[in-house]
């Protein structure tokens, strides 16, 4: 009888066993984004997540979403959705590749690492073409985006 009640106990402790955690995505992460191109001027607090495989910026002024940006198969800004290129040479006047605005919010190299220096605190990209001139930052987690010609600038830092 003892040992049907050791079984039943370990039987039902078992079943609450913390078993492997899936992948987690990480954390929603809190940042100062400023974003100005010649359409929209933004300069607020917001929050990037990673969510189901795609990226989800949204920024708030007051307390009231402003700005809702999601970046999956496609580029979706407050619910209009956009080819990827399609969005990037609306926003950036240059359609670059498609992935590049998701590398920017990832703070990864753009282009493969072309001219990338490492600098004290991370690294530096100048890159330039005919329809862009890009400086290219990031220090730690922190991203400082500026195309001279198209005129845009985007900067994301990251708060602790």
């Amino acid at each position: 009888m003892k040992k049907i009640w050791l079984f039943v106990v370990v039987l039902f402790l078992s079943a609450c066993a913390v078993k492997n955690p899936k992948t987690q995505n990480p954390p929603t992460q809190t940042m100062r984004i400023l974003l100005s191109s010649p359409a929209i001027k933004i300069n607020d607090m917001g929050f990037l997540r990673h969510e189901g495989g795609g990226l989800i910026l949204q920024i708030y002024k007051l307390g009231k979403p402003l700005l809702a940006l999601s970046v999956r198969d496609k580029i979706c800004l407050n619910g209009a959705c956009y080819a990827k290129r399609i969005f990037n040479e609306k926003f950036f006047n240059h359609a670059h590749y498609d992935d590049f605005l998701s590398d920017i919010l990832k703070a990864r190299p753009l282009y493969a690492g072309k001219n990338l220096q490492k600098s004290p605190c991370g690294s530096t990209q100048v890159l330039e073409a005919k329809n862009y001139a890009i400086v290219y930052e990031l220090c730690g987690e922190n991203v400082r985006f500026w195309d001279k010609i198209s005129r845009v600038r985007l900067q994301l830092t990251r708060q602790k």
